[in-house]
């Protein structure tokens, strides 16, 4: 894993992932209404990130209030997934496609994301585009 990790054409995706993930953790003020990232919280995001199909474009992070690590694929304006990760094995994920949408929560434990979890970010991001025909 490690000379896999250390190759940036087999990794390269995944270690911008991971540096994107540090960054915004280090930028991160905290104050009366932010809570701090704990580090099992940054491990478990560590985690995910790695566990993560190859194939899948790189998420957009976020640090909510609490201190949960948020990551969300916005595929298109209707198409979006996101995961709250936390210091326990529950991830929370939503997603919406077009006038769908739903949510869910399940146990996260290395190295494997849950099967319902990965079935439902391919469904969303892994798809082809969205082809809206709009008629004036």
């Amino acid at each position: 894993m490690r000379e896999r990790q250390d190759s940036q054409s087999l990794f390269g995706a995944k270690a911008n992932s991971l540096s994107e993930l540090s960054s915004v953790i280090a930028d991160l003020h905290v104050d009366e209404d932010q809570a701090p990232v704990s580090p099992e919280t940054f491990r478990k995001a560590w985690q995910f990130i790695l566990a993560l199909p190859d194939d899948l474009p790189n998420p957009t992070f976020g640090i909510d209030p609490d201190g949960e690590i948020s990551m969300t694929w916005h595929v298109a304006r209707a198409r979006i997934f996101s995961v709250s990760i936390s210091a326990s094995e529950r991830i929370a994920y939503a997603w919406m496609d077009g006038s769908n949408n739903g949510h869910g929560v399940d146990r996260f434990r290395t190295p494997v994301l849950p099967a319902m979890l990965a079935s439902a970010l391919r469904t969303i991001v892994a798809n082809d585009p969205i082809t809206t025909l709009r008629v004036a």
